[in-house]
């Protein structure tokens, strides 16, 4: 985890910020994740920031502040708002929504971090990303 991009964040902070198309339904919320490193890319527990907002029509707007680096980001639409992305058993396919910086085409698995990864300077970043159901 990079617990340096949290730190340094708030004294050199870039605002990054992602709009989010293509919910389903207005219901529940969109939560974001952002890895500064390709170790666990897409684990839970291994993102170093998170945001979240209501969804409002079909997607939401969110904004994270981030140290200049290298990121990679991904967003879910959790429609019943318990938090959790749902998953099927016992091959792990995504049932909510989901989307990843720079919108890679999806294929067979989940997506690179590679494909995902952008760059955070000293300018604000602004991006738009569509979930899509696995």
């Amino acid at each position: 985890m990079c617990w340096w991009a949290m730190l340094v964040a708030t004294a050199w902070a870039t605002p990054v910020t992602v709009t989010v198309t293509g919910a389903p339904t207005s219901d529940g919320q969109i939560l974001m994740s952002v890895w500064c490193d390709p170790d666990g890319w897409l684990d839970a527990a291994a993102g170093c920031r998170q945001a979240g907002g209501p969804t409002i029509g079909a997607g939401a707007v969110l904004t994270v502040d981030l140290a200049p680096g290298t990121y990679a980001l991904s967003a879910f639409h959790d429609a019943d708002g318990d938090g959790v992305m749902r998953v099927s058993w016992p091959i792990p396919i995504p049932k909510d929504p989901v989307a990843v910086s720079n919108n890679p085409k999806p294929r067979l698995g989940p997506p690179t971090w590679t494909s995902a990864v952008f760059v955070v300077g000293d300018a604000p970043v602004a991006m738009t990303i569509t979930l899509v159901t696995p």
